[in-house]
């Protein structure tokens, strides 16, 4: 078991990370078969900083493809974060089916609970695109700062608007999954709990 380091630069070398991983983002991303297009090139990045503490290692990848119909070229952006081995304490803890269950099911239930009874598009988190186990966990999302939106420096703070904006979301959210709550005790309640008639 190497050093974080080794670890990564292993991930990033392994089978794990070839032409087909990312032509699999491709084909999710845009609903289209790989017959349809080209990869291009594949830019990987890391997306955290050197002495960030995350329970994992996060890449951004930019996929250039070319459309063979067209011939147009168009661009994914992708964050992709893996869970390296060198962490076995944290495999304890499901950090990732955990992560995987809050994209795939609650944040969006959250979101369609908006559509549903308000008929408002709200966005709580980036849209998942692929999910592995195998050799490694990964979970590849959306990247949200290549439609504009950045982390902001946590010594400066947030000013008056942006600080309406969070709380109006966090408000949303709030809203949404009191709701939710309310759908499973109500689904408990007639589904899970043993009748007394």
């Amino acid at each position: 078991m190497g050093s974080r380091d080794e670890q990564s630069e292993a991930f990033l070398t392994s089978d794990t990370i070839c032409d087909d991983f990312f032509i699999s983002i491709v084909e999710r991303k845009l609903n289209i078969s790989s017959d349809k297009f080209k990869l291009r090139l594949v830019m990987l990045q890391p997306a955290t900083g050197k002495n960030d503490n995350f329970v994992s290692v996060v890449y951004r990848a930019k996929i250039k493809i070319e459309l063979l119909e067209s011939g147009e070229r168009q661009s994914i952006d992708v964050v992709i974060k893996a869970l390296l081995s060198v962490m076995e304490e944290i495999k304890k803890f499901s950090v990732f089916p955990r992560e995987r269950f809050m994209y795939e099911d609650v944040i969006e239930s959250l979101e369609n609970i908006w559509l549903e009874r308000a008929n408002e598009v709200v966005k709580f988190g980036p849209q998942h695109v692929k999910f592995e186990t195998d050799p490694y966990e990964i979970i590849v999302l959306d990247d949200l700062k290549a439609i504009g939106y950045e982390m902001l420096d946590k010594k400066v703070g947030l000013t008056l608007t942006q600080t309406k904006l969070a709380l109006s979301k966090l408000a949303k959210f709030h809203a949404a999954s009191s709701i939710r709550h309310q759908k499973v005790i109500i689904f408990c309640t007639h589904h899970c709990l043993p009748s007394f008639n």
